[in-house]
């Protein structure tokens, strides 16, 4: 039923889910009023500088992000390839690619900014690797599906994070690109631990371990919402030699990166996500 629903609505202008967008987040913030704490909470310990006024804008701001992507993603299972490279600017794809042309693998580490359901379509557009991205499967196997088909449509191939390890040992010949999102609550045996947003943060540090074994260039792909269904890329040089790299600098220029982007707009980030008190009980 579901993905009925989703085939259905796919197939709306953009213009008319926007319409519908409005309605949602007005809804989920003044109704439902979705996780109001969880955001508020998080907004007020990342940005003590601010005022409760200008934390109120960020947080509506998010609301209106987030709904924003509930149907963008809808809408990427029938995008179209032309319409995704008006809507997605690379501004340096030769210095993503040139590692391809030299018979090296990428490893390309992103955050939940800007519309990171689209990084797979994008990837598998634009990549001259076989690009891959690193997702963790979800319990409801209808929608573990459908997000595994909307991730690659062009070509993107998503490998569980269980296997990845596996993969990429086995396929070091190719030329691969491999995505992680790599701002999501470690367990504690993989944990790097660094202050980020003003907040003692703990870090997935598996990109980094395999980055360093297979001595593998890491990029970060920075992004930027330029308006409704519009996102600017930029990647940049983490490590073109992780192997010699002093340890943890990969995660720490990470998180450094990514906190300069959610600075610049702050709205465009994953603030309903309980990530510091998931990381709490994981300490206790």
């Amino acid at each position: 039923m579901l993905r009925i629903y989703f085939s259905l609505a796919s197939r709306l202008p953009l213009g008319i889910l926007y319409l519908k967008s409005s309605v949602i987040a007005f809804m989920l913030q003044h109704i439902f009023r979705y996780r109001r704490q969880v955001i508020t909470e998080n907004l007020k310990n990342s940005f003590p500088e601010k005022s409760k006024d200008e934390l109120e804008i960020i947080r509506r701001d998010y609301y209106k992000h987030m709904s924003d992507l509930m149907v963008e993603s809808i809408k990427g299972f029938r995008i179209s390839k032309q319409d995704l490279k008006k809507r997605i600017r690379i501004v340096n794809l030769p210095d993503f690619n040139r590692y391809a042309d030299e018979r090296r693998s990428v490893i390309v580490l992103l955050g939940h900014t800007s519309n990171w359901e689209w990084n797979g379509l994008m990837m598998g557009l634009t990549a001259n690797y076989d690009a891959q991205v690193v997702y963790r499967p979800l319990h409801n196997q209808q929608m573990d599906k459908m997000i595994f088909d909307l991730r690659s449509r062009f070509g993107c191939k998503p490998i569980s994070e269980k296997n990845i390890a596996r993969n990429l040992i086995a396929n070091k010949l190719e030329q691969t690109a491999t995505a992680f999102i790599a701002d999501q609550t470690p367990s504690n045996q993989q944990a790097y631990r660094t202050t980020f947003l003003n907040q003692e943060t703990y870090f997935f540090n598996g990109a980094e371990k395999l980055a360093r074994k297979l001595n593998l260039p890491v990029l970060y792909a920075s992004t930027r919402k330029l308006k409704r269904g519009y996102y600017l890329y930029r990647f940049e040089i983490i490590s073109e030699e992780p192997s010699s790299a002093p340890k943890n600098f990969i995660m720490q220029s990470f998180a450094e990166k990514l906190e300069r982007d959610i600075k610049n707009q702050p709205s465009n980030w994953l603030w309903s996500h309980r990530r510091w008190k998931k990381q709490l009980l994981m300490k206790n």
